[in-house]
């Protein structure tokens, strides 16, 4: 994970190097988007790639002021990457798909969140106030890669992986260092049944684990708490202090996070191509060390279904193109009740006496939109016209007993 940003920024252009030469200079955004199947869970959809290659490589420069920020962000901070992703298909039975992308994040004045994505976790910690507010910065690191083989006209088999590093450590007590590792695989095949109808279908498995660390190295002169929040800013306060509570001053806390899950896609048509993918998963997980003197605070999982849709039309020079998608997500977490067992010249024991549920939560989102690309030459239309709409809600019920709060 350390390593040096010009070696990373070599390593990424060489990826996009091979666009060069082929005589055709062609939107990636675009292109891509006319075939909603690369995007796919399934890395079999390689195999309907033309010739040649499709790449990309850019960088990025975003510097933030104000004082309206969320509470995972700073009122002053800036992020700076480069990136680069290529489709190649490398004869006529091997095809091939990669990616890279490294970005650095330099806050001042941070506080608040103290885990990397405080919006999909089942417990998050905060900070006590912004009196503690400090310098914190984040590097991250991912590749991605297919490989897809074509066994014949009609039957191809893919693997894919995404990996994805980071860590992001605070300067000022009290001091965080967490540190994620976040990788899928996803193998696929597809099975084309006639000239306009084929069949996809693939399965994903993901491991996140998130450690946090934390330390105290200047200012010992005061007290310091932890909000623990287990759903909709609903919890407790805990003493920043020893080893005993969801934060640690000795040991790292691991978040250990799955999901296992299919997928089911076709396309059909010629002229008029309608492409659908299915998706179901089920997560679980949970937060602290399965050993026997270590706690496990919490325990968690829930399904996760979605639909993705895209139909295109072309008539002449244009080009129409309808997108929906929908999705849910459920989540429960539990939290464990458990007891120290001490014995005299033997190490500490953990023995647990139950769970408490203490969060149902349920996601649904939804997205239509419309695009209209006029004066299509080549690769590149002459006029884009884009509208969409979305919705998003989020319900939640938190139990710290006998109490509850519904959001």
């Amino acid at each position: 994970m350390r390593f040096r940003l010009p070696a990373t920024c070599i390593a990424l252009l060489c990826l996009a190097a091979s666009a060069a030469g082929q005589g055709e200079v062609r939107d990636f955004r675009l292109t891509a988007g006319r075939n909603p199947q690369l995007g796919s869970d399934n890395p079999a959809w390689l195999s309907t790639l033309g010739q040649g290659s499709l790449s990309t490589a850019g960088t990025v420069f975003i510097k933030e002021d104000g004082g309206l920020v969320p509470l995972e962000s700073s009122p002053d901070n800036w992020t700076a990457g480069i990136s680069t992703e290529s489709f190649t298909r490398i004869s006529e039975k091997l095809s091939f798909h990669g990616k890279m992308k490294y970005s650095f994040l330099n806050e001042l004045g941070s506080g608040g969140q103290i885990l990397m994505s405080p919006k999909d976790n089942p417990v998050n910690f905060l900070e006590e106030d912004l009196s503690t507010a400090g310098r914190r910065k984040k590097e991250s690191y991912s590749l991605g890669g297919a490989l897809c083989w074509s066994f014949s006209d009609r039957l191809s088999a893919a693997a894919a992986f995404d990996y994805t590093t980071a860590d992001r450590t605070k300067f000022r007590d009290p001091r965080f260092a967490d540190v994620l590792m976040d990788l899928t695989l996803a193998p696929g095949v597809t099975l084309r049944l006639s000239e306009s109808f084929t069949l996809g279908a693939g399965f994903f498995w993901r491991h996140s684990l998130e450690q946090l660390s934390a330390n105290l190295f200047g200012t010992k002169d005061r007290d310091y708490d932890i909000l623990v929040d287990q759903g909709a800013f609903y919890g407790f306060k805990e003493d920043f202090d020893g080893d005993q509570g969801y934060v640690s001053l000795s040991n790292a806390r691991p978040l250990t996070d799955n999901l296992y899950g299919f997928s089911v896609q076709t396309l059909s048509g010629k002229r008029v191509r309608l492409y659908n993918e299915l998706r179901g998963a089920w997560r679980n997980g949970f937060y602290g060390s399965r050993t026997s003197s270590s706690v496990v605070f919490c325990e968690f999982h829930g399904p996760e279904a979605r639909y993705d849709g895209c139909l295109q039309a072309g008539s002449g020079q244009d080009r129409h193109i309808f997108r929906l998608g929908a999705g849910a997500k459920m989540l429960s977490n539990f939290t464990n009740s458990y007891k120290y067992n001490v014995v005299p010249g033997m190490t500490t024991t953990i023995e647990y006496t139950g769970q408490n549920r203490t969060l149902n939560r349920t996601d649904i989102d939804a997205r239509l939109s419309y695009s209209l690309q006029k004066g299509i030459a080549g690769y590149r239309p002459d006029w884009i016209f884009d509208i969409s709409a979305s919705a998003y809600m989020r319900t939640q019920t938190t139990t710290v007993y006998p109490a509850f709060r519904t959001q």
